[in-house]
């Protein structure tokens, strides 16, 4: 399908590795131009290699930085602007659920998920607003988790967090509407990458993460990142331009709820 996407410009946060690496290579097959981002700059320089050895390295524009830090995000979209010359979406792809399972038994590790999970996923589109206005609309999309959508063995804070990002698209869909932003979110289950964490828990105990999807993913197999930059990319077209504080479950039919 052609998402007339060419030329358009895309800001993918967290983008070195894993599901953001997997969009940025979905929205450079469509043809359009990304910006992908990480705080490690080894590994941003080796996400840019790898994918300007598939496509022009023209349309890839690599930054280095914190997503955390507001004020470095809002000098690179100025960057992406001046670059590029416009901005048509980002894709919030930002956070980690290497916490604790349980009650956080110290404030600390609610203010770190915080910071991570969902402050700096809504800085970006604080910082990216005006952009995008500026150029008469676009879209914003959430990489949230089925964790912000039902009970799963998961971190409480990670948890929540996630949840918080899902009631966040709804009010920022209708906020947004009348500068013809679309805002919506897509929450994966479990992804198999290179150096994600179920890959270190496949080698940890092959065993019980084969009876764990066997007994909690009816599909019965891992996800990958190509899964969800499908959707990403596909809500970031017009193709989806009726479909705004949506939130699309990508998990294999493990949640349970409507």
């Amino acid at each position: 399908m052609d998402l007339n996407l060419t030329e358009n410009v895309f800001f993918i946060a967290g983008s070195t590795k894993g599901i953001g690496l997997g969009i940025a290579e979905c929205f450079l097959r469509e043809g359009a131009r990304v910006v992908i981002t990480g705080r490690n700059r080894e590994r941003l320089n080796s996400a840019f290699s790898c994918l300007a050895t598939r496509f022009d390295s023209n349309r890839i524009l690599p930054i280095h930085g914190d997503m955390q830090d507001f004020e470095h995000m809002k000098n690179q979209l100025d960057n992406v602007q001046k670059v590029f010359g416009r901005l048509d979406g980002v894709i919030a792809n930002i956070g980690s659920g290497a916490e604790p399972l349980g009650l956080p038994s110290t404030p600390n590790i609610w203010e770190i998920s915080f910071d991570k999970n969902l402050k700096a996923s809504l800085q970006l589109v604080q910082a990216s607003f005006p952009f995008l206005k500026m150029g008469g609309g676009g879209t914003i999309t959430f990489i949230s988790s089925i964790a912000g959508i039902e009970d799963i063995k998961a971190p409480m804070a990670y948890s929540l967090h996630k949840a918080a990002l899902v009631a966040a698209s709804k009010k920022l869909s209708r906020e947004f509407s009348p500068f013809n932003i679309r805002v919506n979110v897509i929450a994966p289950g479990n992804i198999l990458f290179p150096g994600g964490t179920w890959e270190k828990k496949q080698e940890q105990n092959t065993q019980e993460v084969t009876d764990y999807i066997r007994s909690e993913v009816p599909l019965n197999t891992f996800g990958d990142p190509e899964d969800i930059g499908n959707i990403c990319v596909f809500f970031s077209s017009e193709k989806a331009k009726f479909i705004t504080g949506s939130t699309v479950v990508v998990d294999g039919g493990q949640t349970r709820c409507f």
